[in-house]
């Protein structure tokens, strides 16, 4: 494994507050679709409404995108069930702490967190990307605030899951 963690991480901008196409308001509860986009600065997104989506985005825009997905904005009641949970909170901020700092030797300790944390749906898996040199790169979103993340996929064989298990339950615990 070489020390290019970072060639890994896209920066997804947050979804809007209203369709590209139509302007209609996401309020809770509505589904949308997403895009990126690739542009000189990395990606831009654009989030659509279905109406807008299936009558002119789906055609106009999926060529130039990159990906897209389909994705439901969550409604305060589904934020506030997961508030309470310090468990899962932590492990959110020992995936965003792993994130924001990535060791070569941390990235199966971040793999298995993000897994977690999509099992107690604090996260979404929404996509997996297929890279230029053959890597997955999973985008999963935050359900709470609906922010993307990108974790590399990578395979656990030969990895030892047991002391991976011990070493994160005793991160939760402290």
């Amino acid at each position: 494994m070489n020390n290019e963690v970072n060639l890994f991480q896209i920066e997804i901008p947050k979804r809007a507050s209203h369709c590209m196409e139509g302007q209609e308001v996401f309020s809770p509860d509505t589904e949308y679709y997403s895009i990126l986009v690739p542009d000189s600065q990395g990606y831009k997104r654009h989030d659509f409404c279905l109406a807008c989506w299936e009558g002119k985005a789906k055609d106009h825009f999926s060529l130039a995108a990159k990906t897209a997905w389909k994705a439901r904005v969550v409604s305060k009641k589904e934020v506030e069930d997961h508030s309470h949970k310090t468990r899962d909170e932590k492990a959110f901020y020992l995936l965003k702490t792993a994130l924001e700092n990535p060791l070569d030797h941390d990235w199966a300790e971040t793999f298995v967190l993000a897994l977690y944390l999509a099992r107690r749906r604090i996260l979404y898996l929404r996509q997996e990307l297929i890279q230029e040199d053959g890597s997955v790169l999973c985008i999963y979103e935050v359900a709470a605030t609906e922010e993307m993340l990108s974790i590399k996929r990578q395979s656990l064989i030969g990895v030892n899951i047991q002391e991976i298990q011990a070493k994160l339950a005793a991160r939760l615990k402290n």
